[in-house]
């Protein structure tokens, strides 16, 4: 999707997501569950009981809610009211607290050990220019950690070649931008950061994903033999 300006792409994200959140959590597949749990595990190597964590793109605080105890405070924000509203709901610890907004207005009053990003560059309208913001949001040293698509995968051109729908041909959602590593890489590195380490997961290649949880257990899994063709990227970035 392209827009004329960065309001009107959040107005499109607000109203998808609004939507989404309505009816449940688009992320409850048992394939992208198996990605949160991976992505949970991975996060934890990178934080400490005394550290202030911000998670971008929030959701329902479905990451809240397993790392709440890892962390001495996190803060969730979302641009979508109903996912917040939720988080709200779902999520009655002290130490984490949500908030309507992107980041592109959000103006925290201190910095953060580690900030978060799953599954959620894709719908930034303008990567360098968050990044550049994450940066000045962050403490020296801290970790920067984000998931997302890798529009290098070779099980999208796989889908393709069999005729199968990938998640945004089908619909399920329609992402502003995609990248691969190296392009990620790039942009990062331009905003003073440095590559920690970077991970691959694979979701459901030709529609074998959801059929038996072996064959995506072992699918899943194979991401990590091959993360440059992988179709989920987990990568880790640290402040100098």
């Amino acid at each position: 999707m392209r827009f004329k300006n960065l309001f009107e792409a959040q107005q499109f994200e607000r109203r998808a997501y609004n939507n989404l959140f309505s009816t449940g959590n688009p992320y409850d597949s048992k394939a992208h569950i198996m990605l949160y749990q991976k992505s949970v595990e991975l996060i934890k190597k990178y934080t400490k009981k005394n550290y202030l964590l911000l998670d971008i793109g929030c959701g329902d605080g479905r990451l809240e809610r397993s790392l709440f105890k890892y962390c001495q405070r996190i803060l969730g924000i979302d641009i979508s009211e109903v996912a917040i509203k939720k988080a709200m709901l779902k999520n009655k610890v002290r130490n984490v607290k949500f908030l309507v907004d992107s980041i592109e207005s959000f103006k925290p009053k201190e910095k953060f050990d580690v900030v978060t990003m799953l599954n959620f560059i894709e719908h930034v309208y303008d990567l360098n220019t968050v990044m550049k913001k994450v940066y000045k949001l962050m403490k020296p040293g801290g970790f920067l950690i984000i998931t997302s698509r890798n529009r290098d995968a070779l099980t999208w051109k796989l889908s393709r070649l069999f005729g199968k729908k990938t998640a945004i041909e089908g619909g399920y959602y329609t992402p502003l931008n995609e990248y691969n590593y190296s392009q990620l890489e790039r942009i990062l590195k331009k905003q003073g950061f440095l590559p920690v380490s970077k991970e691959g997961f694979i979701l459901g290649p030709i529609g074998f994903a959801g059929k038996s949880e072996f064959l995506t257990r072992l699918i899943f899994g194979a991401g990590s033999l091959f993360p440059d063709i992988a179709n989920y990227m987990f990568v880790c970035f640290q402040k100098r």
